[in-house]
């Protein structure tokens, strides 16, 4: 039997982008999927974001590549898994499962138009449903309310606490789950304090992912065009006043976006074209706009970047060949060059399981890669080609991102320089050539590395690449390090010398280089405000570095920052402590802000190198040491 699937339909013409389909409020009645047909009715109608001929093309050439690797394959049944997880002081917040599942069919259907948008066909994410609704597998977390809270380790505590009491029910070890916390206080009428993490939590990949979002009774589609009331609410980045409507859309987009985060999407926005044209790119800022077209704002699109990477996600393709094996992809034959303001890349990649397309992410440096656009190729017999604009400061950085067919990424990273809005291909061959021998060193081959970067060393390259290279052939067969106490020179590294105790948040310490550990691939060299050191003290916050000067030297000189390239959403607070007394500290630095220290160590004998977050939590607080030098 027909229901009514919506209260009111509204078609109107945007002076934005064409066509607009939007509705108001969804009926109780509402059936997951059910309004498909509707949609096919009008599907001429669904040009909110209009897309380009070229990528819908190329979006039918790449599933279909997909589908021919999956053929045969047997159906994996993979659903996206809904876990609720409230204080054992409060209930789940009211109405919760039904607003869930109104928000997860919302979703759903976001994702939907989108991939369909560009030519990746009806691809639907799978829910898991109780009947009517999706189901939510509830947990009663062992704290109060003041308990948890919105920063990394209390993620980190609710997931500990879920893999025991959902043990045998879900996975998080081969599974992608979706967290809603209820955590949130009622303080007042339209009055809420937020107390829930909310973002993607760890290593997301083909094999498995996490992500957290906040809950709150006012959180419903229902809502999306309510700009009568406002709501009041305190979150982990201050206290914010807007309308209801504004708020869902802001939190529910919040929940797509990072949900794309939990499927392995990273961050990505609009070039000004797009902007014009379709919105705000979701992998961006897109969580403020999502559904905002509904009132006739600019909305939100999936990028065709994001869009394919979901459509060769396990959970699109519904299949596990070759999902848990470990992919390997190689780029050569590497060329850049520029045109104006475009930056033109060509160049091979193989790999296995196969390579389906080319990503690149061209990023500006210091945008926390919000700001990075996507551009992508498909792969003709193993080439790829594509040609990049929109550079707007002056240092980049090039990712290439090699897609296989089973969801899985391998992603290079290539530094470069853009000079008056013209980016500077010479610098991109460079950092090319020293990414190859990087490459190897981060795989081990420690001899290989050294060899290419000696076979490098021939070529035409400019200072920095070079030295880069010259580098890591030092990295290759490291000095055992100096006793400070033998050191008759009148400077020396105190990255070339024993330190007493070391300890970093991430990993484990490392001298005169970057850790590049399992799942962090980000290069081998310091780079730091744009610089490379030769010389340096990984020093992930919260890090401490202690060494015994024993009253031997005068001064201390270090550049304290943050490592170039790697997801730049961290912070350091850099402190230098001399026999227990604080010599120096640092502002906050973030992104690419540094501090060039020069402090007096006259007659110290116990010298501490402290680095603090300078937040509530340690994440992505990729702090370095560049260059501390002692001098006599």
């Amino acid at each position: 039997m027909r229901s009514v699937i919506y209260q009111k339909i509204r078609m109107r013409i945007s002076h934005g982008g064409g066509h607009r389909f939007g509705y108001g409020e969804i009926c109780a009645n509402h059936r997951p999927g059910q309004h498909r047909c509707l949609l096919a009715l009008c599907i001429g109608l669904l040009t909110a974001f209009p897309q380009s001929v070229q990528s819908n093309e190329t979006g039918r050439r790449i599933a279909s590549r997909i589908a021919n690797f999956h053929m045969g394959a047997d159906p994996n049944g993979a659903k996206l898994r809904l876990v609720y997880f409230h204080p054992n002081d409060q209930p789940p917040q009211k109405g919760y499962r039904e607003r869930i599942s109104r928000i997860m069919f919302d979703i759903r259907d976001f994702l939907f138009e989108g991939m369909e948008r560009h030519g990746l066909g009806r691809r639907e994410l799978p829910l898991e449903l109780d009947g009517e609704q999706v189901k939510l597998h509830v947990v009663e977390g062992k704290g109060g309310l003041d308990s948890y809270n919105y920063d990394v380790r209390y993620g980190a505590m609710i997931r500990e606490e879920l893999v025991r009491a959902l043990k045998g029910k879900v996975d998080f070890e081969r599974e992608f789950v979706l967290v809603f916390g209820g955590l949130a206080r009622k303080l007042g009428e339209l009055e809420y304090e937020f107390r829930s993490p909310y973002y993607g939590f760890g290593i997301a990949n083909q094999k498995l992912g996490l992500c957290f979002a906040a809950d709150c009774e006012l959180l419903d589609p229902k809502y999306f065009t309510d700009e009568e009331r406002d709501i009041v609410y305190i979150e982990h980045s201050g206290r914010f006043e807007r309308t209801l409507g504004a708020f869902n859309c802001l939190y529910i987009g919040g929940i797509a976006h990072e949900l794309g985060h939990g499927l392995s999407l990273p961050h990505n926005g609009q070039t000004a074209r797009q902007w014009n044209r379709l919105g705000v790119a979701l992998m961006g800022g897109g969580n403020y706009t999502y559904r905002r077209d509904l009132i006739g704002e600019r909305g939100s699109f999936l990028t065709f970047a994001s869009a394919l990477r979901l459509a060769a996600h396990p959970l699109f393709t519904q299949s596990d060949r070759q999902r848990f094996g470990d992919p390997k992809a190689t780029f050569n034959d590497l060329r850049f060059s520029s045109e104006k303001n475009l930056l033109r890349v060509t160049g091979r990649v193989s790999g296995s399981p196969e390579v389906v397309a080319v990503i690149a992410y061209t990023d500006p440096v210091g945008g926390e890669d919000y700001d990075a656009h996507s551009w992508v190729s498909e792969i003709k017999e193993g080439r790829f080609e594509f040609a990049a604009g929109f550079h707007r400061r002056k240092k980049h950085v090039l990712r290439l991102t090699a897609l296989h067919a089973n969801g899985a990424t391998r992603t290079i990273r290539i530094f470069y320089d853009v000079v008056e809005g013209i980016p500077d291909a010479g610098t991109l061959n460079g950092s090319w050539t020293v990414s190859q021998a990087e490459a190897l060193y981060m795989a081990g081959n420690r001899k290989d590395a050294a060899g290419a970067a000696r076979a490098a060393l021939e070529l035409e390259l400019s200072d920095t690449p070079r030295r880069r290279l010259e580098h890591l052939i030092r990295l290759a067969s490291p000095p055992r390090p100096l006793l400070l106490s033998k050191v008759s020179a009148d400077s020396v590294s105190l990255s070339d010398v024993e330190w007493a105790s070391a300890e970093v948040g991430w990993a484990k310490p490392a001298r005169n280089q970057y850790f590049s550990g399992r799942g962090v691939r980000d290069g081998v060299c310091l780079m730091v405000g744009g610089k490379f050191h030769a010389k340096g003290l990984y020093a992930h916050a919260a890090s401490r570095y202690v060494f015994d000067l024993a009253g031997n030297w005068k001064q201390f000189t270090a550049t304290a920052g943050l490592q170039q390239g790697v997801v730049q959403r961290g912070s350091g607070v850099f402190t230098i402590i001399g026999d227990g007394k604080t010599l120096h500290k640092s502002q906050r630095l973030r992104l690419t802000q540094t501090e060039e220290i020069d402090v007096s160590v006259e007659g110290i004998k116990r010298l501490e190198l402290v680095v603090e977050s300078g937040k509530a939590d340690n994440f992505n607080c990729w702090t370095v040491w560049g260059s501390p030098i002692l001098s006599r």
